[in-house]
């Protein structure tokens, strides 16, 4: 699972950057020994530290100042989503390394001491040691509530393998010419110094470390140019000096980093902040990249481009307390989310780009009106003068401008009310290292009602690598199963007469979430729809009476009635008792009375010599004898007679293999062995009239393409939209 940064929590966090304000700025000294912070599921802060010492320290931020230009209150954070910025959640990273297992040694070592080749040191007292010697392949175990300090120097080659469960102490400054695997567990602390006040320098070739606890040094170094490195960060840095990085580095925060001075980043360096960064003087891109979608904050200080192609995309919250310094033309600034600058823009300048998307809008505001001579400018950004005292001084946000401005550059929108696009300040999904989005997909799937549903596997694009985890939440979670490895989801049989879902609508909401073990989650909304198989309700058999020939004239033309008898499997009853009764208008019955024959029938023909619509009924002998029961359908049945047999056109009858179309219908189809086929159609949707433009109401076809809002086979247009036949129902679902 992944842990939620709460509102509560970042407004917390905010009230103590506040208490430091007052406390540097009217040197007041606090007593804080019994600040406390008990730990749950939610804590910014492990219990064994005091919050206040993790925050508050004369030796980090010691030139912070009351008068500090950027004011993070400006940013609403109650607009900030609990499911955005996120930190991890102290259960779910373990250690990649299981905590002291497998171990060629176990207990505690002392004075000088050399961790031979291949072996596996579990330090599981603690211990404290003066020169160290780390040969190739060796792994150290520090097991948990275990202090393992190494007081002096350190040698080493190959490769090492550290796993801290516990507390590391480097007395120095340690420098590793080896390659360095460090894995901090969720309880971890490594420390350069009692308090954090040494560093830490990495000149392998090849390190690897994640961070699930806590780590403090002054400057912590990643040196070897030709090095590859990856860095991520789940809890807290606490940087009392500068991270250096040198080399192809690889640096996702999900945590808390908090950087004294300066973070300087390689020409081949990424950092993708998911969480919080906060640097007391600058950033330094040195041409390298920066993917901001958490908050990302330089207190006191300048964001450097540098030379060559350096990026830094944000689609959250930016907050620089200096200036943005461009290198050259190919430098980009992408703003999707909302950048305050204390001061302005300057150097020469490459592009500040906004989204693609018009449906957004990326929001600078600064306090200096920059000079533009060069670069390029939008889409679909927002500018403004922030100390300007009227809308119209917010938008002069420029003291000479000679660059190129594309599509949507407004000014100041938000002081005149007319911004085409929201302010995003909690960003979107976690950035990939080289900037790509992951994406979960799950499509709207339908089930035929009693039938197992199994659905497709979901598509997965662009993922960060690790194991992926699969999840499922929404309002009709608790009804479905999923498999945690592939994602299928599965649903026992359900009734369309009866929905179980949240709406019972038979449309079962739910939302499918990827989790890797890298850290970060994505997740798709989907819909699982239970149709109606539109069953046809068994019908009992019913004996019918019908006008075979429903018109005749006043000359002799004769119409024709018929009974049809039959029993319950559907076989003709012969040798029935029948008898028909005019109900109404003229018309002589030739034989009133009969049986019926082999087929189950009787027929017998009307007369009549005024012109006029005669109804007629029948009964049958349900047994044997007279009869004595109403046959089930056509009573009655109608028979017109006209004045002349030719006039039948006049009336609007049309018929169909047939001379004798009925007198309720305008058009009768005849045929004892075919059907109608009416149009086939492939509908793209229920809301469709581009298929078949301007649909009159009524019309109706047989749909050949189901859709999530339309199913196949017969439907019509209510004069809105294309409707099922099978799926209505009335209120009470019937």
């Amino acid at each position: 699972m992944k842990l939620n940064l709460t509102f509560l929590n970042i407004i917390f966090y905010e009230i103590l950057w506040m208490i430091f304000i007052v406390i540097n700025a009217f040197n007041i000294t606090l007593d804080y020994s019994h600040f406390s912070w008990s730990e749950d599921s939610s804590s910014l802060i492990k219990s064994d530290k005091t919050l206040m010492n993790r925050i508050i320290k004369d030796e980090k931020f010691n030139s912070f100042s009351e008068n500090r230009a950027i004011s993070v209150y400006e940013v609403n954070y109650s607009e900030i989503s609990d499911s955005l910025i996120q930190i991890k959640s102290k259960d779910r990273y373990e250690s990649i390394i299981a905590p002291c297992s497998s171990c060629d040694f176990s207990g505690s070592i002392s004075g000088n001491f050399t961790f031979q080749s291949n072996q596996t040191y579990c330090i599981t007292s603690n211990s404290t040691v003066s020169d160290v010697t780390f040969q190739n392949n060796t792994s150290v175990c520090v097991a948990p509530n275990v202090t393992l300090t190494i007081q002096n120097n350190i040698n080493s080659s190959g490769d090492i393998n550290f796993n801290v469960e516990g507390t590391l102490i480097f007395g120095q400054s340690p420098q590793f010419n080896a390659g360095v695997e460090m894995i901090i567990g969720n309880n971890g602390i490594v420390r350069a110094g009692s308090n954090g006040n040494n560093n830490i320098t990495f000149n392998g070739t090849t390190n690897t470390f994640i961070n699930n606890g806590l780590i403090q040094v002054t400057v912590l170094g990643f040196q070897n140019g030709n090095s590859t490195n990856t860095i991520f960060n789940y809890d807290e840095f606490d940087i009392n000096g500068n991270i250096n990085i040198s080399g192809i580095t690889s640096f996702r925060n999900f945590g808390i980093i908090n950087i004294g001075q300066s973070f300087n980043n390689s020409s081949q360096g990424t950092f993708s902040n998911c969480n919080i960064i906060n640097t007391q003087v600058g950033f330094n891109l040195n041409g390298g990249a920066i993917y901001n979608t958490g908050i990302f904050r330089t207190l006191n200080g300048n964001v450097d481009f540098g030379n060559g192609g350096a990026r830094f995309e944000n689609y959250a919250t930016m907050e620089i307390g200096g200036t943005l310094n461009f290198g050259n033309n190919q430098n980009v600034f992408y703003n999707e989310g909302l950048a305050i600058l204390t001061n302005s823009v300057q150097g020469t300048f490459g592009q500040i780009e906004g989204p693609s998307d018009s449906n957004k809008l990326g929001y600078i505001k600064w306090d200096r009106r920059p000079s533009i001579n060069s670069g390029v400018i939008g889409p679909n950004l927002d500018i403004e003068y922030r100390p300007g005292a009227t809308p119209a001084a917010k938008a002069n946000v420029y003291q000479n401008f000679n660059g190129t401005e594309v599509g949507n550059v407004s000014k100041a929108c938000e002081a005149f009310g007319n911004c085409t696009a929201p302010q995003e300040i909690t960003g979107d999904v976690c950035r990939n290292i080289n900037g790509s989005v992951p994406t979960i997909f799950m499509p709207t799937q339908t089930v035929m009602e009693n039938n197992s549903f199994t659905s497709v596997q979901p598509t997965l694009t662009n993922s960060p690598g690790g194991t992926i985890t699969y999840s499922l939440s929404g309002d009709d979670a608790a009804l479905f199963t999923i498999n945690s490895s592939t994602g299928v989801v599965s649903m026992v049989p359900r009734d369309f007469e009866n929905p179980v879902d949240s709406d019972t609508d038979n449309f079962y909401d739910l939302i499918l979430t990827g989790t890797t073990s890298l850290g970060g989650d994505v997740s798709d909304e989907f819909t699982v729809i239970v149709n109606n198989d539109c069953e046809e309700e068994e019908l009992a058999l019913m004996n019918k009476l019908r006008a075979t020939d429903p018109i005749g004239d006043i000359n002799g033309d004769t119409g024709t009635l018929q009974v049809e008898i039959v029993d319950e499997t559907n076989t003709p009853r012969s040798g029935v008792q029948v008898i028909l009764f005019k109900e109404s208008g003229p018309g002589i019955i030739s034989n009133s009375t009969g049986v019926t024959d082999a087929f189950g029938h009787f027929s017998t023909t009307v007369t009549s010599t005024l012109a006029g619509v005669a109804t007629y009924s029948a009964r049958y002998a349900s047994t044997t004898g007279a009869p004595d029961t109403d046959v089930e359908l056509g009573n009655p049945t109608m028979v017109r007679f006209l004045t002349n047999i030719d006039d039948r056109e006049t009336v609007g009858e049309v018929g169909i293999a047939t001379n004798f179309p009925h007198p309720s219908s305008v058009l009768e189809v005849y045929s004892e062995d075919k059907g109608l086929l009416v149009p086939k159609v492939a509908l793209l949707s229920s809301s469709d009239t581009a298929t078949i433009p301007r649909p009159v109401n009524s019309l109706l076809v047989y749909n050949t393409n189901g859709t999530n809002s339309l199913s196949e086979g017969f439907v019509f247009f209510d004069g809105t939209e294309w409707k099922s036949i099978c799926l209505i129902r009335d209120a009470q679902g019937q």
